[in-house]
């Protein structure tokens, strides 16, 4: 008796070490080496519960494996994958929701995906901000289809949020009034749901509308700041030529006067009669990027191909037209001027003139052309004489003491 006790207690002993050896099996960390032994893992197909507390069986929520095998884990909540084909009928869902935006012409065809939709008259806003829902959008109009206003928020203008919740109440009428209504009933046909699809629908081809319209803003704002400074540019060529002959026919008994040397020049710059205006420099004025001027001043854009002395003629020119006003006793007329600045850093992109004088040309610019270069510049083999001119400084009579003195005042603001 005593013998059978002793191997029954050696029987429980041995399974504890047993027990505790596979518990200890199963505890191992990570990363530890395995037995040399090679296993094969058996992938747990039992049943389990998805997220909706039923039944997943072999495949889960969304056709995925419950398997959670090294392979192909089990993805839980947000992880879970969108694999399998989209059932018939939410593609028939889908599918009839942009068809019915391609209907009223809201929505680009598959055959013209550029389409642009057309935007809601200016002339119907204003009449539905003044009179309100009575004159908001209609549906079914064929003389007033529907538009949207796509220069204004989608989810927020209270024209769109009117003709979308309208888009949104015939799609449900029409979907509840499908003969197969029932095959819907687990897809979002709600007003609610349906608003929310068609705003999503259209917010990619607001963006594009938008897009191409800031382009055509900055388009025309850049040919009217061309056409400004175009017109800019011919007006102080007048104006240089008025002042140019007046001077001349005032100084007309001097010998030493350079008046008709600078008609000269204005004249070879201007093509000979040809009042082109080419020979002027454009300006620059200084603004921020957001069209905002920073500094009431002009800058006059550097031309690196002509003669350094040809600029800085002309703005001494420009400096006489208050000679002219002092003259007749007149006072310049409208606000000042903005402040000339005779340099930039900037350079005129515009072409270089062609057929003239040598000496008109920076000498620097010019050696440094090949002979390809110096023929399409054809430059005549000839010099003219680039006078040199003073800016004008105004003179006025200060009476101290009951004698009169003459005092010269400082350089006119150029």
């Amino acid at each position: 008796m005593k013998a059978f006790e002793e191997g029954l207690a050696n029987v429980r002993d041995a399974t504890k070490q047993a027990d505790h050896a596979d518990r200890r099996e199963i505890r191992k960390p990570r990363g530890r080496v395995k037995d040399s032994v090679p296993t094969t893992q058996v992938p747990n197909n039992a049943p389990r519960l998805n997220g909706d507390g039923v039944g997943a069986g072999e495949f889960g929520h969304a056709g995925e494996s419950d398997s959670d095998s090294d392979s192909f884990p089990k993805l839980r909540k947000k992880q879970r994958r969108a694999t399998g084909k989209r059932a018939s009928i939410t593609n028939t869902f889908h599918k009839e929701i942009r068809q019915f935006l391609e209907l009223h012409g809201l929505f680009p065809p598959k055959d013209n995906p550029n389409f642009t939709p057309p935007s809601v008259s200016e002339a119907v806003l204003a009449r539905f901000r003044a009179e309100g829902k009575t004159a908001g959008p209609k549906f079914g109009d064929p003389k007033a289809p529907l538009r949207l206003n796509w220069s204004a928020s989608l989810k927020f203008d209270t024209w769109n949020v009117a003709s979308i919740d309208l888009l949104a109440h015939q799609l449900h009428k029409i979907f509840t009034g499908r003969k197969d209504k029932d095959d819907f009933k687990d897809l979002p046909t709600d007003i609610v749901s349906l608003r929310k699809n068609i705003v999503d629908r259209l917010t990619p081809i607001k963006t594009r509308i938008c897009k191409s319209q800031e382009e055509e803003k900055e388009h025309k704002d850049r040919a009217h700041q061309r056409m400004r400074r175009a017109s800019r540019r011919k007006n102080r060529n007048t104006t240089r030529y008025k002042i140019t002959k007046y001077q001349q026919k005032k100084h007309k008994n001097d010998k030493t006067s350079v008046w008709s040397d600078i008609l000269v020049v204005l004249d070879i710059l201007n093509g000979n009669g040809r009042d082109t205006a080419d020979g002027i420099s454009e300006d620059e004025s200084d603004v921020d990027e957001k069209g905002r001027r920073i500094k009431r001043a002009v800058r006059i854009l550097r031309r690196d191909w002509i003669n350094k002395d040809i600029p800085k003629l002309l703005h001494a020119v420009d400096t006489y037209a208050q000679d002219s006003l002092d003259d007749y006793g007149r006072l310049p007329q409208g606000n000042t001027g903005h402040k000339r600045e005779p340099i930039s850093k900037n350079a005129d992109k515009r072409q270089f003139m062609t057929g003239l004088p040598r000496n008109f040309y920076d000498d620097k610019w010019y050696r440094n052309l090949d002979e390809t270069e110096k023929s399409l510049v054809l430059a005549e083999d000839r010099v003219v004489v680039i006078p040199t001119l003073a800016p004008y400084t105004r003179s006025f009579t200060e009476v101290v003491d009951d004698a009169p003195t003459d005092t010269i005042a400082s350089p006119s603001a150029q």
